[in-house]
């Protein structure tokens, strides 16, 4: 319910927002909006036309609006022009179009986490799928989702990165191949793990009644 509700909210702001740059297409240039920050067929439809004629020199309106989408056969997502109109009659003040654009940004945001957590709450599930399979799927989710976000790390980073492996890839090499780290008191994890390294963020994960407050006990013992 509160996601339907949320969604509800921000097909309005949406709504909201283009309503008033056909009031005032000025500001596109500075919103730094994109296509996919719309969460629908019909907004997404409705942002490239706007975009369109501005980028043209021309203010849109409805007529212009509906003219665009009819060229480049996306009326279908309507019904008829005065759907277009409906959608594109919300009260709204030009004023608030920094705040609409910065809600439907957020909101995006918001859609892409859900997705991303829906990926892995499936490949968690799927118990009918091998191991590997999972991880894949859950690997191609959080890719899919970095490039959606736009936080994929400069090539720079990789040096810092690569250099953190090498050290503990010396550490493991100095000690054998055994533990170069704290030990975790269970033979069989500590040879997977190789110990607990400084600096590293271990996460318990597990179904309810598995046993991780009775493993993080016994660990801090």
């Amino acid at each position: 319910i509160r996601t339907a509700k949320k969604r509800t909210i921000s097909l309005e702001t949406e709504l909201s927002l283009l309503s008033a740059l056909c009031k005032d297409a000025s500001q596109l240039s500075t919103l730094d909006l994109q296509e996919s920050d719309f969460s629908t067929k019909q907004t997404q439809a409705i942002f490239k036309q706007v975009e369109k004629w501005q980028n043209h020199g021309t203010q849109p309106d409805i007529a212009l609006v509906w003219e665009g989408l009819q060229t480049h056969g996306e009326s279908g997502h309507f019904d008829g022009l005065r759907d277009v109109a409906s959608a594109l009659s919300r009260q709204c003040y030009t004023e608030n179009i920094k705040a609409y654009s910065r809600a439907v940004k957020l909101a995006a945001k918001h859609g892409a986490i859900e997705r991303l957590a829906g990926h892995i709450y499936d490949a968690i599930g799927d118990e009918s799928e091998n191991m590997q399979n999972r991880i894949d799927t859950v690997r191609a989710a959080m890719a899919d989702f970095e490039a959606e976000m736009q936080v994929i790390k400069p090539a720079s980073n990789m040096l810092e990165i690569i250099g953190e492996a090498y050290e503990d890839l010396q550490r493991l090499w100095e000690s054998g191949g055994g533990l170069c780290g704290i030990s975790t008191g269970l033979q069989r994890l500590d040879n997977i793990s190789h110990g607990m390294q400084d600096g590293h963020l271990i996460i318990v994960a597990g179904r309810p009644s598995m046993g991780k407050t009775l493993l993080a006990q016994q660990l801090a013992y």
